[in-house]
C-alpha cells in the first residue's frame, strides 16, 4: 500500500509546506477511505477540524474518537516494534495530551517508508491501554524560543496489535 497519490493530492489541495503535516494528512485521509473502525468494523469516519487538539478521525457509526500518527521507519525498526511489542513516538503538548487521556481516544499509527511512500505497518492502540505513564514530558521551550515555555511529549505505547 503506498501513499504517493494521496500526498500529491494532499499538496495539490494546500500550500502547506511542512512534509510532516503533509504526511500526516495524506494518512488520515488513507484511514479515513481505506480502513474499516477496529471498534465497530463500519467504515464511516468523519474528519475533525484541521488541528483539532488529540482527535483527528471519529466513527459515526460507534462514536469512537481516533488520533492518527504518521512515522517514517525502516523494515529492522518495524521489527523491533513488532518483537519489543512497543512504540514511542512525538506526541503534541504535554497538558493537551495527558487530559485527553479521559477522552478515551485510540490511536492509529501508520508506519511508512519515507523514500517511497509506502505502508510497512499499521499500529493500533486501545485507549484502555494508554494512561498517564505513557505520556511522557519533553523539556520546556527556552526563554528565547518562539513559543517560551512550551511543552511536548513523547508518548511511549505498549499492548500494541498490529493490524497489517
Amino acid at each position: 500500500m503506498e501513499l504517493n497519490e494521496l500526498v500529491s493530492q494532499v499538496k495539490q489541495n494546500n500550500n502547506w509546506k511542512s512534509e510532516s503535516r503533509i504526511i500526516g494528512e495524506a494518512c488520515e485521509d488513507y484511514v479515513k477511505n481505506k480502513i474499516k473502525c477496529i471498534r465497530c468494523n463500519n467504515n464511516n469516519f468523519e474528519k475533525y477540524k484541521t488541528n483539532e487538539k488529540s482527535k483527528d478521525l471519529i466513527c459515526i457509526s460507534c462514536n469512537q474518537k481516533y488520533q492518527i500518527k504518521a512515522k517514517s521507519v525502516t523494515h529492522k525498526q518495524v521489527d523491533n516494534i513488532k518483537r519489543k511489542n512497543k512504540f514511542k513516538t512525538i506526541g503534541g503538548d504535554y497538558s493537551t495530551t495527558l487530559n485527553n487521556i479521559s477522552e478515551k481516544i485510540d490511536y492509529l499509527v501508520i508506519l511508512y517508508e519515507k523514500q517511497s511512500y509506502t505502508i510497512l505497518n499499521i499500529i493500533y492502540i486501545t485507549n484502555e491501554n494508554i494512561n498517564s505513564k505513557c505520556i511522557i514530558p519533553r523539556k520546556p521551550l527556552s526563554s528565547t524560543a518562539k513559543r517560551a515555555g512550551w511543552q511536548g511529549c513523547n508518548i511511549l505505547f505498549d499492548n500494541i496489535q498490529i493490524i497489517k
